[in-house]
């Protein structure tokens, strides 16, 4: 299968996001149960548009994007001998902001027989995989959506007959972008789970009660976590 990736962007370096209530609250009562608790959480949001989030926290420094431009010029200056490297670290040190990675993420967008991400799509219709991750810049309103390094499977079409991926890909990061949405966390239920596993410790879920809850039985024995989108199985069995 011929796969495409880039060399240049065809997506935003970073995109304006959320912040996500009901993500956000689950993530921080997972995080305070056990810091290096990071359960992976996977949805179906479209038949063909799957997701992965996995809670995150993560400090580090990098250049924002709104700031490459900056960066770049003064690796320019450097390769043409104008600055030192030292003058080079401590003025690009001084772009630089401090973030939280909330979340790492992937996505599979175009294929609608897509069952797991750990293991290698069949040959078929095209696709896109992207990966990414939900930064936080201090001191901003916000979250931030970072795209990754995504790859283009033309698919059984090959190259000549697949849609350039200077449409498709833009197109897939949209509707990625779209599926991270606050109205989309604060209405979902068990029917869009991909994959049942427990949101507290990632186990498998196997009983139905589990599955309708998204959380496990000994997690929901033992801990108070309240789960923002829960659909209360008491609550519904006595309407």
């Amino acid at each position: 299968m011929s796969v495409h990736t880039p060399t240049a962007p065809t997506v935003p370096r970073w995109s304006a996001l959320g912040p996500i209530p009901g993500l956000a609250a689950l993530r921080e009562a997972i995080l305070s149960i056990r810091r290096d608790r990071k359960p992976k959480w996977r949805f179906r949001f479209a038949p063909d548009l799957i997701v992965e989030l996995q809670p995150w926290d993560e400090v580090y420094r990098t250049v924002p994007p709104d700031r490459r431009p900056e960066s770049e010029a003064l690796w320019a200056r450097y390769y043409r001998g104008e600055i030192t490297s030292a003058t080079l670290r401590a003025e690009e040190a001084a772009l630089m902001a401090a973030f939280t990675r909330l979340f790492r993420g992937d996505s599979v967008i175009g294929r609608e027989d897509v069952t797991q991400f750990d293991k290698p799509i069949p040959p078929g219709a095209p696709y896109v995989r992207m990966p990414f991750h939900i930064a936080h810049l201090h001191g901003a309103a916000g979250w931030q959506l970072w795209p990754g390094r995504w790859q283009y499977a033309y698919g059984t079409a090959g190259r000549e007959g697949a849609p350039s991926s200077q449409v498709v890909v833009p197109e897939a990061f949209g509707r990625l972008q779209e599926a991270l949405s606050p109205d989309r966390f604060a209405s979902c239920g068990p029917e869009i789970m991909f994959g049942y596993n427990c949101v507290c410790c990632g186990k498998a879920l196997t009983d139905p009660a589990s599955m309708a809850r998204w959380v496990g039985p000994e997690c929901w024995g033992t801990s108070s976590i309240r789960v923002p989108w829960l659909v209360e199985l008491e609550a519904e069995a006595s309407r």
